[in-house]
C-alpha cells in the first residue's frame, strides 16, 4: 500500500529533522504542524487516493481530499497524527470518510464521515459505496466509536448479489450437497 510507504517516509522525515524532540512549546508545535501539513498533504492525498481505489476495487471512484489535520503531539500518549477527510464519489453519489494515520506508530484507521454516520442502511445505488458503508458499519457499536484498521481493510471479492442465501432451506441444501 502506498500510504504505508508515505507514512514511513513522514516518520523518517520527522525523526531526521528532530521534529519530535524540538517541539517543547505551543508556538513550536504550531509551526511544526503547519510546516509538515503543507509539505506532506499532497503526498498523503495521492497515496490514499491510489490505495482507496485499489481497496475499494473501483478505478473510476473519485477521491477528493476535503481537509486535513496534522498534529505532532495529538494526545497524552504522544501520538503523531495526520487526519485526512475525503469525499468518495461513485455514480453521482458521495460518501465522506475519515482516514486517521498515526505516524509514529505506523498505523491507520478509516471510518465514516458526517454524511453517513447516523444512517443505519445505505440507500444509494452505488455498489462500491454500499459495500464500503456496510464494511465500516460492522465495526460500529451503539454508544461507542469504532473504526476499521486500514492495514486490515479488505473487501470480500464476492459481490453482494452473488453471496449464498442464508435461509434455513439454503443452509440445509448446502449441508446435504456439501456445497
Amino acid at each position: 500500500m502506498q500510504f504505508e510507504k508515505i507514512l514511513k517516509e513522514l516518520d523518517d522525515y520527522l525523526t531526521e529533522n528532530g521534529c519530535y524532540s524540538k517541539v517543547t512549546t505551543e508556538e513550536e508545535m504550531e509551526k511544526t504542524n503547519t510546516s509538515v501539513k503543507s509539505k506532506w498533504q499532497s503526498k498523503i492525498e495521492e497515496a490514499l487516493r491510489m490505495d482507496l481505489r485499489t481497496m475499494l476495487q473501483n478505478n473510476n471512484l473519485q477521491v477528493k481530499q476535503t481537509g486535513s489535520i496534522f498534529e505532532i503531539i495529538s494526545d497524552e500518549q504522544g501520538a503523531t497524527i495526520f487526519k485526512s477527510f475525503f469525499d468518495l464519489t461513485d455514480q453521482d453519489e458521495t460518501m465522506s470518510v475519515v482516514v486517521n494515520l498515526i505516524v509514529n506508530h505506523n498505523n491507520g484507521f478509516i471510518y465514516l464521515g458526517q454524511s453517513h454516520t447516523h444512517e443505519s442502511k445505505y440507500t444509494g445505488n452505488s455498489k462500491t459505496l454500499e459495500r464500503l458503508f456496510n464494511t465500516l458499519k460492522k465495526k460500529e457499536r451503539i454508544g461507542n466509536f469504532f473504526h476499521t484498521n486500514l492495514y486490515q481493510f479488505q473487501f470480500d471479492d464476492t459481490p453482494p448479489e452473488q453471496e449464498p442465501s442464508s435461509s434455513r432451506f439454503a443452509s440445509w441444501l448446502r449441508r446435504i450437497f456439501n456445497a
